[in-house]
């Protein structure tokens, strides 16, 4: 569905632009000048986009207290713009073509690695991460999926990533998962968990890595689209709801979260650390889990976790 949208948008900016771009051959510019007028345009309004999240998250940071070096935030900014272009424009809108087919007849003996997305993405957002991964463990089996409905409920999501672990699981028996999960995936994968929870069976995750997951949730979510924005809302009745249930069941899996502080999505940055909190008491933070790593990154952007060497590098040391 994702692909589907975002290559409905690529066709329609198109067809705007060269409607325009008549208009200005029509006023006498020359082909290459409207060529580059119309280029310009594309990349702008990429560039504001971007642009107004990192103001606002920005602007909510010094109102807290906690502004960022302004280096820090424009190479925050620059790596994250160069992401969201390249993984809203080519790598999500194509990516049968960029990230290939699903590994087959995998070695059996192999634990797997699953990877997934976050929220409003599919797997072509993985290309770049994938290809590293796979270069630094060339034995590796990794899978990453795409789970759809693109604005249906996070528990609706965690039904369709239980479905795929399960056949994942079946291809590789006896052997542990490991899930590395981008921002909502974290959730999603939460989620899983606790249904096995409560059907009683084992969730068959060895160890779960998650990048910008917003834990604790994110006010930005009240801008975002669909009941999974609303499941992921600062604090929400579901978040809580799910906090709650794991206070009574604890995870007992190595869970490590990297987020960074110059997120502009996920706000307040330090929801990607993952803190048990009492429902009762939301303010309050009793303790983190103790088989939970926390790491804090900077001059990297939500999206741009996925790009990252230094990210890379550690989770590399974590598998």
């Amino acid at each position: 569905m994702l692909q589907s949208i975002t290559l409905i948008g690529l066709v329609v900016e198109f067809l705007i632009l060269t409607v325009f771009g008549f208009l200005l051959r029509n006023q006498g510019f020359t082909l290459i000048l409207t060529l580059l007028v119309c280029g310009c345009l594309a990349v702008v309004w990429r560039v504001l986009v971007c642009l107004l999240s990192a103001i606002v998250a920005g602007a909510l940071r010094r109102a807290a207290g906690k502004a960022l070096p302004f280096g820090n935030s424009v190479r925050a900014f620059r790596v994250e713009l160069r992401a969201k272009m390249l993984s809203m424009s080519v790598l999500q809108p194509f990516h049968p073509l960029v990230i290939g087919a699903e590994p087959k007849n995998a070695d059996p003996a192999m634990p797997p690695i699953v990877l997934v997305h976050g929220y409003v993405s599919n797997r072509g957002i993985w290309t770049w991460f994938r290809k590293q991964l796979q270069l630094a463990k060339p034995q590796a089996v990794i899978y990453t999926l795409t789970i759809e409905p693109v604005f249906g409920s996070i528990d609706a999501c965690a039904l369709q990533l239980a479905a795929r672990l399960g056949e994942i699981g079946a291809q590789h028996p006896n052997q542990p998962i490991t899930i590395i999960a981008h921002s909502m995936g974290g959730l999603m994968t939460r989620a899983y968990m606790r249904d096995c929870a409560i059907a009683s069976r084992p969730h068959g995750l060895g160890k779960l890595i998650c990048l910008g997951s917003p834990h604790a949730g994110s006010q930005f979510a009240r801008f975002g689209f669909g009941t999974c924005a609303q499941d992921m809302g600062w604090k929400s009745p579901w978040i809580l709801a799910l906090q709650a249930f794991e206070v009574a069941h604890p995870l007992l899996l190595p869970i490590v979260c990297v987020y960074t502080l110059n997120d502009d999505l996920v706000y307040p940055a330090e929801s990607g650390a993952l803190v048990v909190h009492h429902p009762q008491s939301p303010h309050a933070v009793p303790g983190v889990e103790p088989n939970v790593e926390n790491i804090a990154v900077s001059a990297v952007g939500h999206v741009s976790l996925l790009f990252s060497p230094d990210v890379m590098a550690l989770v590399l040391k974590r598998l």
